[in-house]
């Protein structure tokens, strides 16, 4: 059997050298696709690698941070605990020495000296004591006054803030102020504080026309009663 083949070879020669061009192509984007998935899936891997580093890093500090404030408040904790310990420890020293002290005080008080408050700190061999308190009378609180400065006495005595008028808040819890004045001050206001309104009087009489207007002073009245003016 004889093969007679009519195509010419420069044609066969073209054919199969577009096969392998399109070969080629088709490898080369084989090829492509390839390095853009690996990259990808390198891209990826990588991306999600941070991703976990960082929320590992976010733990981290926020432990470290918990960790932290945790440490600053025992610390608090312990430093109010020391100061506390050292008020007890010091109150504990002093302890010998207060129950002297407040009998020696209150043996210097005059009788017409009242405490109205007290209040008392210090140390192992040292006793400071704040007084709030009223009296009577002014000498009463001048007889007090120099016993405590005596030398030798009581130690350093601050100079009190004396004052004719206590107040202190309203105890009915009203908001208000509730004061105390001395037996001196109470009886000049009785006896001077009804002139006050006796001038109001006068003056309402003045404006509607009075004449003569009523005797107004102590002495006036006086004079009338002894029949030395009528």
């Amino acid at each position: 059997m004889i093969k007679i083949n009519l195509v010419p070879q420069e044609l066969l020669d073209r054919e199969r050298q577009q096969q392998r061009s399109i070969q080629l192509v088709m490898v080369g984007i084989l090829v492509a696709v390839m390095v853009v998935g690996i990259t990808y899936v390198h891209w990826r891997t990588l991306r999600m690698a941070n991703l976990d580093l960082a929320m590992a890093n976010k733990e981290y500090n926020d432990k470290w941070a918990d960790v932290g404030s945790k440490l600053d408040a025992k610390r608090a904790a312990v430093a109010a605990l020391q100061t506390r310990l050292g008020v007890i420890t010091d109150l504990l020293k002093s302890r010998a020495v207060y129950p002297h002290f407040m009998a020696d005080m209150a043996h210097a008080m005059p009788s017409d000296i009242w405490v109205t408050g007290i209040t008392t700190s210090g140390g192992a061999n040292i006793v400071k004591v704040s007084a709030q308190a009223m009296s009577s009378t002014a000498p009463g609180i001048t007889h007090w006054i120099r016993i405590m400065q005596k030398p030798g006495e009581f130690g350093s005595f601050s100079d009190p803030a004396i004052s004719a008028i206590g107040a202190s808040d309203d105890p009915a819890g009203n908001g208000g102020k509730q004061y105390a004045f001395t037996r001196g001050a109470i009886l000049a206001h009785v006896t001077t504080h009804g002139m006050h309104h006796r001038a109001q009087c006068l003056n309402m009489l003045r404006h509607i026309g009075v004449s003569p207007l009523p005797l107004s002073s102590v002495l006036e009245w006086m004079r009338t009663v002894d029949g030395a003016e009528r």
